[in-house]
C-alpha cells in the first residue's frame, strides 16, 4: 500500500513537472519575441504585459522550490529551465526599457522640433515697419519673442540635451541615432537664434533710420514740398496713439510687478525707467521736428511771396520795355 501511494505521488509530481515545463516553454517563446514596440503607446503596453508575466513567474518559481528535495534529477532540470526563463525575461525587460527610453527621446525631440518650426515661421516676414511707431511696436514683439527663446533654452533644449547625455553615458544601443538626431536639432536651434538676432538687428537699423528722418534738417524748395512733409509728420503723430496705449499698458504692468517687490525681469533687459527715457526723447524729437517744419513753412511762404512779387515786377518791367 505504501509503494502504491509513493508511485501515485511520483506520477502526480511528474505531471506537475511536465505542466511547469510546458508553461516555461510557452513563456520562453513569449520573452524571446523581438517585438519591442514601435511607438511609445506600444512599448508601454508591452511593458505592462511583461510586468504581469514577472508576477506570474514569481508564483511559479516559488511553487517549484517547494519540491526541490523530492526528486533531484527532475527538479534540477526544471530549475535549469526556470533559470533560463529568468535570464531571457531579464534580457527582454532590459530591451523593452531601452526601446522605451529611445522612443521617449524621439518623442521629446519631435516636440522640440515642432516648437522650433513654429518660431521659424514667425520670423518669415519682411515687415520692418513703415515709421518709427510701427518699428517700436515690432521691436517690442521681438523682445517678447527673444524672451520666449531664452525660456525654451532652459525648458526644452537643456532637457533634451541632458536626456541625450544620459542615454549616451548608459551606452544605449541606439547611441549613434540619438547623437545624430540631437546634433541636427541643435543645428536647427542655433539657426533659429541666428535668424532672430538678424531680424532684431534689421529692426534696430530701421529704428535708427526713422529717428534720423526726424532729426534731419528741414530744407525744401517749394510750399508744396513743405506741405507734404507736414502732412506726413501729422500722420506719424496720429500713429503714435497706438504706441501711447502700449506705453500706458507697460506702465501698468510695471506697477503691478513692482507691487510684488520683484527686483528685475529675467525675460528682458528693458526697464520701465529706460523706456520712459526713450519715450521722452522721442516726444522731444517730435516737438523739435514740428518747430523745424513750422519754421521752414514760414520760410517757404516768405520765399513764395517774394517770388510772386518778383514775378509781378518782372512782368511789369517786361511790359514797359515792350511799350518803350
Amino acid at each position: 500500500g505504501q509503494r502504491l501511494e509513493e508511485s501515485l505521488e511520483y506520477q502526480q509530481f511528474v505531471a506537475n513537472v511536465e505542466e511547469e515545463e510546458a508553461w516555461i516553454n510557452e513563456k520562453l517563446n513569449l520573452v524571446g519575441s523581438e517585438d519591442y514596440g514601435d511607438t511609445l503607446a506600444a512599448v508601454q503596453g508591452l511593458l505592462k504585459k511583461h510586468e504581469a508575466f514577472e508576477t506570474d513567474f514569481t508564483v511559479h518559481r516559488d511553487r517549484n522550490n517547494h519540491h526541490v528535495d523530492n526528486i533531484s534529477a527532475k527538479m534540477t532540470a526544471l530549475r535549469g529551465k526556470v533559470s533560463e526563463l529568468e535570464r531571457a525575461a531579464g534580457q527582454r525587460k532590459a530591451k523593452l526599457d531601452e526601446n522605451s527610453a529611445f522612443l521617449q527621446f524621439n518623442w521629446k525631440a519631435d516636440v522640440v522640433e515642432s516648437w522650433i518650426g513654429e518660431k521659424e515661421n514667425s520670423l518669415k516676414t519682411d515687415d520692418y515697419g513703415r515709421d518709427l511707431s510701427s518699428v517700436q511696436t515690432l521691436l517690442t514683439k521681438q523682445e517678447t519673442f527673444d524672451a520666449g527663446l531664452q525660456a525654451f533654452q532652459q525648458e526644452g533644449i537643456t532637457n533634451i540635451t541632458a536626456l541625450k547625455d544620459q542615454l549616451l553615458a548608459a551606452q544605449h544601443v541606439q547611441s549613434k541615432a540619438i547623437e545624430a538626431r540631437h546634433a541636427a536639432l541643435i543645428k536647427r536651434w542655433n539657426q533659429l537664434l541666428s535668424n532672430s538676432a538678424a531680424r532684431k538687428k534689421k529692426l534696430l537699423e530701421a529704428q535708427q533710420h526713422f529717428r534720423k528722418d526726424l532729426t534731419d534738417p528741414v530744407r525744401c524748395n517749394s510750399l508744396e514740398e513743405i506741405r507734404a512733409l507736414r502732412e506726413a509728420h501729422e500722420a506719424f503723430r496720429s500713429s503714435l496713439s497706438s504706441a501711447q496705449a502700449d506705453f500706458s499698458q507697460l506702465a501698468e504692468l510695471d506697477r503691478q510687478i513692482k507691487g510684488y517687490q520683484v527686483v528685475s525681469n529675467p525675460y528682458t533687459w528693458f526697464t520701465m525707467e529706460a523706456l520712459e527715457e526713450t519715450w521722452r526723447n522721442l516726444q522731444k524729437i517730435i516737438k523739435e521736428r514740428e518747430l523745424e517744419l513750422q519754421k521752414e513753412q514760414r520760410r517757404q511762404e516768405e520765399n513764395d511771396k517774394l517770388r510772386q512779387e518778383f514775378a509781378q515786377h518782372a512782368n511789369a518791367f517786361h511790359q514797359w520795355l515792350q511799350e518803350t
